[in-house]
């Protein structure tokens, strides 16, 4: 399954890695929004999150790379036939069909979403479980709602794991060669039926454990605290440096761009 690797911690020693939490997300957040601001600060905004993919080239893998492309290529044709049929056209790429506005249209809005796809898995790609729920505790959030949303995080992998595992032993059995019209039913009964019974009963005897111990606890202790190191305070500045600067430079483009019209 491709999207196991979406929210799983990958070992490495990447800046990315190195990072406090909280840096990574004020930086991804700044220029997750200063995507929507024009078109120009959106190609800025594009080309941070690729050398950002770059630098973390070790989460990268065969199934991570078929869902950006059959994610892009599914949000590009839908929002391109959306806006060709919503806004008015110049010129028809196919006929009263798909537009190039609609094309512009939903490159912008593909190429934005794309952008926050990879920046949230590149934020839980390179925090630790253990880092995470250090950081949300820090902001005094509720250990009940931290402590649940670490362990969704975690058992995300092996719930999907487990489903490829229960789906290949129904293969083995005759699921591929069952008829059409009841493969639906089978599939239901056979793979999915059998994953919700066993997460389930992975769920209680979790909930078992975590009652015996006490969770979550009234009074938490840390082996060792999360720090905000220079790296963090360099990383910090140089993306609100580079968030301002390409706000900057997107206002000067448009403006000289209007400027150079009436010579085209």
């Amino acid at each position: 399954m491709m999207f196991q690797d979406i929210l799983q911690y990958k070992i490495g020693s990447t800046i990315y890695h190195r990072l406090h939490p909280f840096t990574k997300l004020l930086c991804f957040i700044i220029f997750m929004l200063i995507s929507w601001l024009s078109f120009w600060a959106f190609i800025f905004a594009l080309i941070f999150t690729l050398i950002s993919a770059i630098t973390t080239h070790s989460i990268w893998t065969k199934s991570n790379v078929s869902l950006y492309i059959w994610s892009t290529s599914i949000l590009f044709t839908i929002n391109a036939l959306f806006f060709s049929l919503s806004y008015p056209a110049s010129y028809w790429l196919l006929d009263q069909a798909i537009s190039l506005e609609g094309v512009y249209l939903s490159s912008l809005l593909t190429g934005r979403i794309i952008i926050i796809m990879v920046l949230i898995q590149i934020f839980f790609a390179t925090t630790t479980p253990e880092e995470l729920e250090d950081f949300l505790f820090s902001l005094r959030l509720p250990a009940s709602l931290i402590i649940s949303f670490t362990l969704t995080i975690t058992f995300i992998p092996i719930v999907f794991n487990e489903y490829k595992r229960i789906y290949e032993a129904q293969l083995i059995r005759g699921l591929a060669q069952a008829k059409k019209n009841k493969r639906i039913f089978t599939y239901i009964t056979s793979a999915l039926l059998p994953l919700i019974i066993s997460s389930l009963n992975r769920a209680t005897r979790l909930a078992e454990v975590l009652e015996i111990y006490g969770a979550p606890p009234k009074n938490r202790t840390q082996l060792s605290l999360l720090k905000i190191k220079r790296i963090d305070i360099a990383m910090i500045f140089l993306s609100v440096f580079l968030a301002i600067t390409s706000i900057i430079l997107a206002e000067a483009l448009i403006k000289h761009l209007i400027h150079l019209l009436p010579y085209f």
